[in-house]
């Protein structure tokens, strides 16, 4: 009888155990603790070891959860004190054991607590600003605010690139792109954020308060303070100022991963996804001196835009062209995805701009038996700032990626091809905006390697609800026999719906050696 009774105290410990032992597995793979852990396909975000506490927490939840728990039962309470979230999080999944744990003494985030309140959570957007490869997409970041003792403190907090590790434009574009590189959370004084981008970037703000509780703006302030100096992977597609973002208020409410519906998100698509979620609350939009100058209506004071950014939507073009000249003629066809298309609308937007990644146009010989690349664009963008009485912005374009050597389908060779440029833009009224720029590049034709001095003079009409038209006319100046001498172009778009719009395109090149081709074209652009 005792033995049995032994083996049924013996069987009884195993199966509480093993019991204990799934709730851990059960935790490990919780939503909250892989948002705590920053969890992205089976692996942290998180490129920095001082944030594990198991040498395989990066990719090991488990092995995290089972170090944090043994930390959190040394005496000194040190690691409480490092990792409040997750120490929240077992106190809330595991009550019983966290009660056994020594409590640590823990000034410096007591100190935090009280100076930065979490009564109101908000995400904020500024607008675009296309000369920054980091912000061409707008910027998402977080305003936090409550009061203490009579005051009001308000902090932001952004996901940046670690540009203090990164050597050139080309070198961020490549790691943000392909390779990688470091981003940091960055904690400051609400306005002094807010007043660079209003200010001295010209950009407008969209603030959107977030439904959150008491005990959610509690778990991600305390989040916050993990984050502090640690190092996170940034990746332009995948982990950018938006998602990184994102991901960070995971730990308040898992439900906002739905936001990440795609590999590739940008600040508009998250909030339009919040937004359907019913996440958003309150909205407040806040203009730049720029966007309130051209906005202005006298009594009524300054016009707010007809959409707010809830509303921006992907854009890509497909077009057909036909191509003749003193070559022969052939057809031409091309995708090209774009965050922002210039004959598109813009509805909340201070400037007109055009920012497309990895468009492709390809040729097809009128007896449709050939077949070529007539050309690859990495990432090509151009913005259209205009001047004000108080600011005098510069206007500035970018073309990198490959191009065809020749006209036509006499040659399948792809070049490297990099162009840049910049200018001013007028706006007499405010229906037309008129622009120069000066552009300065590189290029390969034929067997020489070319650099380029190519000015541009244009104008962009704004038609209303109808549409939108552009002219322009390009000088080139090379070093060598080139593809371009001149090129005049001229395009209109109809909008057919708010996110469908039909392009007609008529296009003169010459060459400098007297080689001509006339590009009549048609598009289809469509906003999803």
């Amino acid at each position: 009888m005792k033995a049995l009774f032994c083996l049924g105290l013996v069987a009884l410990f195993f199966s509480r155990a093993i019991a204990f032992a799934d709730d851990f597995t059960s935790i490990a793979k919780s939503e909250t603790w892989l948002a705590l852990l920053h969890y992205q396909d089976g692996s942290s975000q998180i490129t920095d070891s001082s944030f594990f506490l198991s040498q395989r927490g990066s990719t090991d939840s488990q092995a995290e959860l089972d170090a944090t728990i043994a930390a959190f039962r040394e005496v000194g309470g040190m690691a409480q004190c490092r990792f409040p979230a997750r120490m929240a999080y077992i106190q809330h999944v595991i009550p019983n054991m966290a009660k056994s744990f020594p409590r640590g003494n823990c000034p410096e985030l007591d100190e935090f607590v009280k100076k930065v309140p979490f009564d109101k959570v908000s995400l904020a957007f500024a607008t675009e600003h296309i000369p920054n490869p980091t912000t061409m997409m707008g910027h998402l970041f977080v305003k936090i605010e409550g009061d203490v003792h009579e005051q009001h403190p308000t902090h932001s907090l952004s996901f940046f690139a670690d540009l203090n590790k990164v050597n050139s434009t080309a070198g961020f574009i490549a790691g943000s792109l392909w390779t990688g590189t470091d981003g940091v959370y960055i904690l400051e004084p609400y306005k002094a954020r807010r007043d660079d981008y209003l200010y001295a970037g010209q950009r407008s703000i969209w603030e959107y308060e977030l439904n959150l509780n008491a005990e959610q703006r509690r778990m991600l302030g305390l989040h916050i303070w993990e984050m502090k100096g640690i190092n996170v992977a940034y990746d332009l597609r995948e982990n950018n100022c938006g998602s990184a973002i994102l991901r960070l208020l995971m730990v308040a409410d898992p439900e906002f991963e739905r936001a990440l519906y795609k590999n590739y998100v940008t600040p508009a698509d998250i909030l339009r996804k919040l937004k359907e979620q019913d996440a958003l609350a309150d909205q407040i939009f806040i203009p730049s001196r720029l966007y309130a100058t051209r906005n202005t209506d006298g009594a009524d004071g300054v016009i707010a835009p007809k959409e707010d950014v809830t509303g921006k939507t992907h854009a890509t073009t497909l077009t057909a062209d036909y191509n003749s000249g003193s070559e022969d003629g052939f057809y031409s066809i091309g995708l090209y995805p774009a965050y922002n298309l210039l004959m598109q609308r813009n509805a909340y937007s201070e400037q007109e701009y055009e920012v497309k990644l990895f468009g492709l146009q390809l040729g097809i010989s009128d007896k449709l038996d050939k077949l070529n690349v007539q050309r690859f664009d990495v990432i090509s963008f151009q913005s259209y700032l205009p001047i004000t009485g108080q600011d005098a912005s510069l206007s500035n374009a970018l073309d990198v990626g490959l191009e065809n050597s020749g006209f036509g389908m006499k040659t399948s060779k792809v070049y490297p091809k990099v162009f840049g440029g910049f200018g001013w833009t007028i706006n007499p009224v405010e229906e037309v905006s008129i622009y120069g720029m000066l552009h300065a590049g590189y290029s390969y034709f034929g067997q020489d390697n070319v650099l380029s001095i190519a000015p541009e003079l244009g104008a962009i009409l704004r038609e209303g609800d109808i549409g939108k038209a552009q002219v322009s006319y390009q000088k080139y100046y090379n070093t060598a026999q080139y593809k371009y001498d001149a090129r005049f172009m001229v395009r209109q778009s109809f909008f057919l719906t708010k996110d469908i719009n039909l392009n007609a395109r008529y296009e003169h090149v010459q060459s400098s050696d007297h080689v001509t081709q006339n590009v009549f074209g048609l598009g289809i652009g469509f906003s999803f």
